[in-house]
């Protein structure tokens, strides 16, 4: 991972999960490789992000586990 100015901006972290024993929760989560990802969004010339995003990706989905507004990110209303 580059470090810029004392910060990564793009962390991967990767895994296995699989049916253990009688854990009901293990039935019902997929099994299977997935890979976490945090990725920080910029405007073109912003020094901070505007979104930081935390999604997992799986063979089977793409799921969005958070999405953080950054600084001076607001909701637009129509």
């Amino acid at each position: 991972m580059e470090v810029q100015e004392g910060v990564v901006t793009d962390i991967q972290a990767f895994g296995y999960e699989a049916n253990v024993g009688n854990d009901p929760r293990s039935e019902a989560e997929p099994c299977g490789p997935w890979c976490y990802f945090r990725q920080d969004l910029y405007f073109s010339g912003r020094a901070t992000p505007f979104l930081l995003i935390h999604w997992k990706h799986s063979l089977d989905a793409i799921r969005i586990l958070d999405i953080i507004p950054g600084d001076r990110t607001r909701q637009v209303v129509n």
